[in-house]
């Protein structure tokens, strides 16, 4: 089961994050209620969410992947997107992507944790529902070569 670190109703989230007052960028962490938890930004915030899944930073070795999310973080001026207008941004990436952007937005970091032998398990039989030529069934092999 998924519980918050900090407890709060959809009321104090809506108070707390009105147009304009702070910026949430919500890291999403595989089987951890971020697909959920998506759909409350984008009731809540329409078209001033963005949604970030096209790093997908587990399919990157770990140098590779930090490389890009520094030199996204320093070039998210010139992607063409209007980040005044965004007031969440929600998906697979590397914090450190939005990292200048979040200190000028004054931004919010969060995920959702889960517990370790739960989110395990789940993994594990998400896995074995795919096929084995999937690309995620050979990206999680390879993960699990790696230990």
């Amino acid at each position: 089961m998924c519980e918050p670190l900090v407890s709060g109703s959809r009321s104090a989230f809506r108070t707390s994050f009105r147009q304009g007052k702070s910026m949430i960028i919500s890291v999403h962490l595989a089987k951890t209620a971020g697909t959920s938890f998506g759909n409350l930004p984008e009731a809540h915030f329409g078209d001033r969410l963005l949604r970030d899944n096209a790093d997908k930073p587990m399919h990157r070795p770990p140098h590779e992947r930090l490389a890009r999310a520094a030199l996204d973080n320093l070039r998210f001026p010139f992607r063409g997107i209007d980040f005044k207008r965004i007031d969440c941004i929600h998906g697979h990436f590397l914090p450190a992507k939005y990292h200048v952007l979040g200190l000028i937005r004054h931004a919010r970091f969060i995920t959702w944790m889960r517990d370790p032998v739960e989110r395990l398990v789940s993994h594990y039989h998400y896995v074995k529902r795919r096929i084995p030529d999937d690309k995620v069934y050979k990206i999680a092999q390879r993960i699990i070569d790696e230990d």
